[in-house]
């Protein structure tokens, strides 16, 4: 044991001299002009990929209008505002001005020219843990006037009364571990004799209750967040 702890010892003081003899070397090059010119170039790039692939979905939507209504309407993003943890890639904000750019412009006066887009951004708080297919008003929101444009200020529901309507991870019990990506959705109260429940894409299920969320009077009570409601469970 006191072997170990001599060698742990020596490696740390080694790494410790490394670090402190090299330490203004590695700054002044980590500080030099040409790295923040490298992310300003690289930040361009980005920006000009994130523009191609908005504008080819805005094409594909308009086709799709096209198809079925006869016109293009106009292209409506619902876009979740939570940060984005990249690991050095895209941000959050990055993409969201990408979107803002392509989607809002304006168009070019001419009659057959698309009409401007609109992004609404949605608060993105259980819409991957809610399941998306379970939408219908809560029951105890009856005793509610629907006619108004918002909910009673500080109305909260009754404790134990407001319905999850979770979803449950995927689990391997081969590997004995989750499966990234799938989810479990029961149907609780919107169940068809045989019908039990479904595995659905965890991302698909967000994008629709962002969708559900910004298209809704009043933001599903499922999805909304009040004060002491609690985590959900694991």
């Amino acid at each position: 044991m006191a072997a170990f702890i001599r060698s742990n010892l020596t490696k740390s003081q080694r790494h410790v001299a490394v670090t402190l003899a090299t330490w203004d070397a590695v700054w002044e090059e980590y500080l030099h002009p040409k790295w923040a010119e490298q992310k300003m170039r690289l930040h361009g790039a980005q920006e000009k990929v994130l523009e191609r692939y908005f504008k080819k979905l805005e094409e594909e939507a308009a086709t799709v209008s096209q198809q079925r209504w006869g016109t293009r309407k106009q292209l409506v993003v619902f876009f979740g505002n939570a940060g984005i943890g990249t690991r050095g890639g895209w941000g959050a904000k990055a993409v969201l001005q990408a979107f803002l750019k392509v989607v809002e412009r304006p168009n070019n006066g001419r009659p057959t020219d698309r009409l401007p887009g609109k992004v609404v951004t949605v608060d993105e708080v259980h819409t991957s843990r809610v399941s998306s297919a379970m939408n219908s008003p809560q029951p105890c929101e009856e005793v509610l006037d629907r006619s108004k444009p918002t909910r009673l200020a500080g109305w909260r529901p009754p404790a134990g009364q407001a319905q999850r309507r979770l979803m449950g991870s995927a689990w391997s019990r081969r590997f004995e571990v989750s499966v990234p990506g799938l989810m479990w959705c029961p149907w609780l109260d919107q169940t068809t004799p045989g019908d039990i429940g479904k595995w659905v894409d965890r991302d698909c299920d967000a994008a629709l209750n962002l969708q559900r969320a910004g298209e809704s009077k009043w933001r599903p009570l499922e999805l909304c967040r009040w004060q002491n409601r609690g985590a959900a469970p694991a």
